[in-house]
């Protein structure tokens, strides 16, 4: 931690040093560095609204910041790192994000694409970044206009609680042109990309591909010195393709009547460090979306998609031997779609009425074949919602209310057929807010909302058979029938100011409840297999800090902190009781600086810093782990070759203080890396 308050030090006497600096630079930072509390966004209300008329706190990335980040890990979770509440726990390149948001799982923060949901887990490690415009995030709750998702795998459903992250492709294309960009970095990683963007008439278009290879490296740490199932015994491969194309055509000028198609499909190989745990994943997106103002009054979209995951791995019976001993892997797909109409009325009042349905099919197989199928289940899910939000002088109100019909269907679950072969619920869901602008630069917002969460059904079947409890060689999530619904409740309160033009702060609390949490728990460490239950109650509170300048011409820098609190109440077990809940830091803090310096030259330096945390909300069985820092820094150097040829060469220094820092479910970072590559504009 000493290196990471070195170099807040460092960032901290640049900022001061800018009216010297200010002198000998004459380049603007470009559009998007500096988000002001005025900026348009869309997701709190589905309709553009200026940020300072909402009540929920919403930031903004645009694509100018997202392309000057480090990430990683090549995941679009990565993205949101920095912000205050956010928790982004990327464990490897070809591992999900299993970080939290105001101290609850990552299940309660929901992803969208366009405003449709999406996958917290899979698709950040699908979806590419050069294809966002901007990312919207919205903490608190969101449980009224946008619906619970209804992935069975992972970690399963996910629910707007604590707030929900919208991924907003590009639409409009106002300068054409293509880029090519290559790459070499360490772990003999090679990247290339190619995309082009272009219009004719009406209709705005891109398209583009990529490819990466490494061979990456160990990233699990040993439990004991004797062996265990998370071992490897050599560096993993890694092969990453992908191919993504959307097209938007705009009916006239404006931006109200549009119709938009995107398809995205990647295909992933490699293995997970042993001869015989290979790995093959496949994603398929597509989603379409027609939007037409109705009158003078308001506007009405209809929005359709279709995600698919097919994901297989190889299994083998180590430690015993690296023989195999077959092949897991599911395959499932959603079916999500959205009709809304908001209706402006009164001057100041905006109305929205909506509905939305999702379909999943999930099948979960593991042994010999693709025929030994653990799980075998469908799920529906419908919702009706209203929300009304108005304008009154200085103040901002709004109120909302949802209704969820939730079905599953059981054909088997955890290898049998079950007695009970569906199962259903229906909840009644609220959320309101209000905001007081008490000064064009002053302003004051609380939001509170409810939520319910069904437990998926890889939590009810598991991923390995109850006959397989303690078995060496059969990692896995053993099956619970008996879970029950989470019912959720979030709140915040909060302050944005600006006291200059370039500055923006902001001070929030939040407040957030689970009864009947459903938490994976450890049960047994040596074979690596966990289980879904039931934690009672669990609670989490905490506040956030941040502040965002812009230091003309040459440097915007920003800061953050974030405590959270976390409790699980649990009469029934003792060793799960008045315990924090696993993998959530309860100090967490963020420091970056973009510099625009002479001769074209840009610079980026990004510092994440994370306390400690348990890998188990288990007493007798949990581990702390240390507390760690992760500074990333980029530099870019531009060439003109003539008005519209542009040569941009970059290096990007990944965890530049080598922390091989240790992470939940037995992975470590694997130390400083580097990257260089060239991008050439045309």
């Amino acid at each position: 931690m000493k290196k990471a308050m070195r170099t807040v030090l460092v960032l901290a006497l640049l900022a001061g040093a800018h009216p010297v600096w200010a002198q000998a630079l004459d380049e603007e930072l470009e559009e998007g560095d500096v988000q002001t509390l005025e900026e348009v966004v869309v997701t709190a209300t589905k309709t553009p609204r200026p940020r300072g008329n909402v009540t929920q706190k919403v930031d903004v990335i645009g694509s100018e910041e997202i392309e000057r980040m480090v990430l990683g890990n090549g995941n679009l979770a990565e993205t949101t790192a920095y912000l205050p509440g956010n928790y982004v726990n990327v464990l490897a390149r070809n591992q999900p994000n299993w970080g939290s948001v105001g101290g609850l799982g990552t299940n309660y923060n929901t992803y969208m694409l366009d405003g449709l949901p999406m996958d917290t887990f899979c698709d950040p490690m699908s979806i590419d970044p050069w294809i966002v415009e901007r990312i919207e995030v919205q903490r608190g709750p969101a449980s009224v206009l946008y619906p619970n998702f209804l992935s069975q795998d992972f970690s399963g459903n996910q629910s707007p609680l604590a707030g929900t992250t919208n991924f907003i492709l590009r639409e409009r294309v106002e300068d054409p042109g293509t880029r090519l960009t290559g790459g070499y970095g360490r772990f003999n990683t090679v990247k290339g990309q190619a995309d082009h963007r272009n219009r004719i008439g009406n209709l705005h278009f891109f398209l583009g591909g990529k490819i990466e290879y490494s061979d990456y490296t160990d990233y699990r740490y040993k439990l004991t010195d004797a062996a265990s199932g998370v071992d490897m015994t050599e560096d993993p491969d890694y092969l990453n393709k992908s191919v993504d194309f959307r097209s938007t055509y705009f009916f006239d000028d404006a931006d109200d009547h549009k119709a938009s198609f995107y398809i995205h499909h990647l295909e992933h190989e490699g293995d997970m460090g042993r001869p015989n745990r290979e790995l093959e994943h496949n994603y398929f997106t597509t989603q379409g979306k027609y939007q037409v103002p109705v009158s003078d009054w308001g506007n009405a979209r209809v929005q359709l998609g279709y995600l698919y995951y097919d994901r297989n791995f190889g299994e083998d019976q180590y430690p015993t031997s690296l023989d195999s001993r077959g092949k897991s892997g599911v395959d499932q797909r959603i079916l999500p779609g959205d009709v809304s109409i908001a209706v402006k009325h009164f001057g100041g009042g905006l109305m929205t009425l909506g509905t939305d349905y999702q379909f999943a099919d999930y099948k979960w197989f593991n042994g010999t074949s693709t025929h030994d199928t653990i799980n075998d289940t469908e799920a529906q899910q419908y919702g009706i919602y209203l929300q009304e939000e108005y304008q009154l002088d200085r103040w901002v109100l709004r109120a909302g209310a949802r209704y969820n019909y939730t079905k599953h269907d059981y054909d088997l679950v955890g290898g049998l057929v079950p007695e009970d072969r569906d199962q259903s619920w229906d909840s009644f869901l609220w959320s309101a807010g209000v905001r007081f602008k008490a000064t064009g630069a002053l302003s004051v917002y609380a939001n509170a909302g409810t939520s319910h969460l069904v437990p998926a059904a890889k939590f009810i079947g598991g991923t390995i058979r109850a006959s397989d409890e303690g078995k060496e060689g059969y990692g896995g999530m053993l099956p619970n029938p008996d879970l029950d619904a989470e019912e959720g409740f979030g709140s915040d309160l909060g302050i944005d100011a600006r006291p200059l033009e370039s500055l923006n702060v902001g001070v929030r609390g939040f407040y957030n409840k689970i009864d009947d949490a459903v938490v994976t728990n450890t049960v047994h460490e040596e074979v690596s297999q966990t289980q879904a239950i039931n934690a009672g109650k669990s609670t989490s509170y905490g506040f956030e800090l941040s502040l965002r300048h812009e230091i003309k011409p040459f440097m915007s820098w920003f800061a953050n902190y974030t405590y959270t609190h976390t409790n699980i109440e649990n009469d029934v077990n003792s060793d799960l009781d008045d315990v924090e809940m696993s993998g959530y830091p309860e100090h967490m803090g963020n420091v970056g600086a973009m510099f625009a310096l002479p001769w074209d030259i840009r610079a980026s330096a990004w510092l994440r810093l994370v306390g400690s945390v348990y890998n188990s909300t288990s007493k007798s069985k949990r581990t702390k782990l240390d507390s760690y820092e992760l500074l990333n820094i980029k530099i870019e150097k531009s060439i003109a070759l003539s008005d519209i040829t542009h040569v941009n060469l970059f290096v990007e220094f990944d965890n530049v203080t080598d922390n091989d820092y240790k992470t939940i479910y037995y992975y470590q970072d694997p130390g400083f890396s580097t990257f260089a590559g060239m991008q050439l504009t045309f």
